[in-house]
């Protein structure tokens, strides 16, 4: 939904818009799980375990500063799921 959006915010190295990208994906997931009956969480859990993975086997990544941090994450997955319910 945000492709061309984020090409153009990496090309401009605009890291507040990648991370805010970043945030509408997610956004994106959890309007996707709620409408399925699904708890929102699951992506949240998802995360935690994809970072966890990749910190444990590669260290920090070099695009670590594109993205939210988890804790951003969890802050706003919980106020969404707030609004959706």
């Amino acid at each position: 939904y945000v492709w061309l959006e984020y090409e153009r915010a990496f090309g401009l190295a605009d890291l507040s818009r990648l991370k805010e990208l970043e945030l509408v994906c997610d956004g994106i997931a959890i309007v996707t799980l709620s409408g399925l009956g699904m708890d929102a969480s699951r992506l949240m859990a998802g995360l935690e375990k994809i970072g966890r993975f990749n910190r444990e086997r590669f260290g920090t990544a070099i695009n670590e500063s594109r993205h939210p941090t988890l804790a951003e994450r969890r802050a706003f997955a919980r106020a969404l799921t707030a609004l959706l319910h």
